[in-house]
């Protein structure tokens, strides 16, 4: 077991967070909602991002060379890399890791294996066994991070209810969720979803222990900035989707655009849920 030192940042002033993965991280509701928060409360932070949209926690487990300055590296540390490159020897203190989608969406067994479920147990089946690949490919990754830098403290969550329109189902939605099997059915997107949060993150939660990670539920929370009836974080209404598709809005989908209430409600959830337990508030606030 590790034993936590306080945190480097606290000495100085400034908390380091590094955020980590694909496109929540860089496209909506983007990396900008950590330093949102922060300024909300007045503390200082240095905010850095190295997530990359599309990209598959798989994909980054094999990467062997750094997208920002090309030093090689040994597949599994790319997290680790990015780290340091950021933040030097000491590493971050904060590390938003969003990584897991892109892998189920671009998985064609997983497809396949949806278009010949006849029932939601063999449905749950093809969700767990994609799952299970990006979740081993998240453990590669984690491990040799969370031995490098044992004081850093980690969250990940499984995303949020999306825009479930027609078009947002076939481009984007149905890949990582239903797919052929729901044909866009909202209640039965949503029912995997939530699922596949129980066999992702919440599993997860089961092999790294708080405080060096931290798996949260924000599934509802972009409902409840739209008034969904019934709606709030961790209580998602399955019946219904994110609640608002405006193209200004909803970026490509499952992207709560910046600057939105949406994604101002998961920067709330960030700092509620995970930020506070950690981060010293100035006297004054």
């Amino acid at each position: 077991m590790f034993r936590f030192a306080p945190l480097a940042a606290v000495a100085s002033g400034t908390y380091s967070v590094l955020t980590f993965g694909d496109s929540w991280g860089d496209t909506g509701p983007t990396y900008k909602i950590i330093k949102q928060q922060f300024d909300k409360y007045g503390v200082e932070v240095d905010s850095k991002n190295r997530a990359i949209g599309g990209t598959q926690a798989c994909e980054w487990a094999a990467k062997t060379k750094s997208d920002k300055t090309g030093a090689t590296f040994a597949a599994g540390q790319s997290l680790v890399n990015a780290a340091e490159e950021e933040f030097g020897e000491q590493g971050p203190d904060f590390v938003w890791y969003t990584l897991g989608g892109n892998d189920l969406a671009f998985d064609g067994d997983k497809a396949n294996c949806l278009k010949a479920a006849s029932n939601d147990d063999e449905a749950k089946a093809c969700m767990k066994a994609s799952s299970d690949k990006a979740l081993e490919c998240t453990k590669q990754l984690l491990d040799p991070f969370f031995a490098k830098f044992p004081n850093s403290k980690l969250m990940q969550h499984n995303y949020d209810v999306p825009c479930e329109n027609k078009l947002c189902h076939s481009i984007i939605d149905g890949g990582f969720l239903g797919g052929a099997y729901c044909n866009g059915d909202k209640f039965c997107d949503n029912t995997l979803g939530y699922y596949w949060s129980t066999i992702y993150v919440q599993q997860l939660r089961t092999i790294y222990s708080e405080p060096q990670y931290t798996g949260l539920d924000i599934f509802g929370t972009v409902q409840e900035a739209n008034g969904i009836e019934g709606a709030s974080p961790g209580n998602p209404n399955l019946h219904y989707d994110s609640g608002d598709c405006g193209i200004t809005h909803e970026i490509l989908c499952i992207h709560p655009a910046y600057g939105t209430k949406m994604a101002d409600a998961i920067g709330d959830q960030y700092w509620k849920q995970w930020f506070s337990k950690y981060v010293a508030l100035p006297s004054a606030v």
